[in-house]
């Protein structure tokens, strides 16, 4: 028996029984890595929808299991002591 090497195997890795097969997993494999590598594709851009930039740092934004981000990249203009006079 020949030895078997990746293009041999689908996807999932079982083992293809045909030439057609195989052509077919070459063909799918092909399209995914060309849509994977066009720059402005919808797969690179995709990014959560709790996770929101400001200022090129992400910010808190509210969600059903709290917040989302980090404490100190918050900026609260509000003095922490107000004036007793």
């Amino acid at each position: 028996m020949d030895e078997l090497d990746d293009d041999d195997f689908n996807e999932t890795g079982d083992e293809l029984d045909s030439e057609d097969d195989i052509e077919e997993a070459n063909f799918t494999d092909l399209e995914t890595s060309v849509a994977t590598d066009v720059p402005g594709s919808s797969k690179r851009r995709r990014v959560s929808s709790n996770k929101r930039k400001i200022d090129g740092k992400r910010a808190f934004v509210p969600t059903s299991d709290g917040f989302v981000g980090q404490p100190n990249e918050i900026k609260n203009d509000t003095p922490k002591f107000k004036s007793m006079t």
